[in-house]
């Protein structure tokens, strides 16, 4: 940043915070249980800020369709929170699954690869 007072430069101190991985953070993403067609998934968001995020959505594509969070979730500074999840699919097969978490303009999301 550049300051200037009277036409004369003024370096004045800012403040500038590092964060050390992603903001908003998806991980863990995992099949809990398998029985016939039925899958529950499982997946933690975490915030790693050290402010806190509000209204923090979620979205579980399960590469047959999607289900979406209904309500936000707010996570205080290096909150997470587990999500879980069952979805029945339709027919046999091998599916990407994709957990996504948003808030405001962060997001993040883990893919896993599941056979029905």
């Amino acid at each position: 940043l550049f300051f200037a007072y009277n036409n004369t430069p003024v370096h004045a101190p800012i403040a500038v915070q590092y964060i050390v991985g992603k903001p908003l953070d998806v991980h863990s993403l995992s099949v809990l249980n398998a029985t016939g067609l039925s899958r529950i998934f499982e997946f933690v968001m975490k915030n790693n800020r050290n402010v806190n995020l509000t209204s923090v959505n979620w979205i579980l594509s399960t590469g047959a369709g999607n289900i979406t969070s209904t309500i936000g979730i707010n996570l205080v500074a290096d909150e997470d929170v587990i999500v879980i999840v069952e979805y029945n699919y339709a027919s046999a097969g091998t599916y990407n699954v994709t957990a996504i978490g948003q808030a405001g303009l962060l997001s993040d999301e883990e893919t896993i690869t599941i056979t029905v």
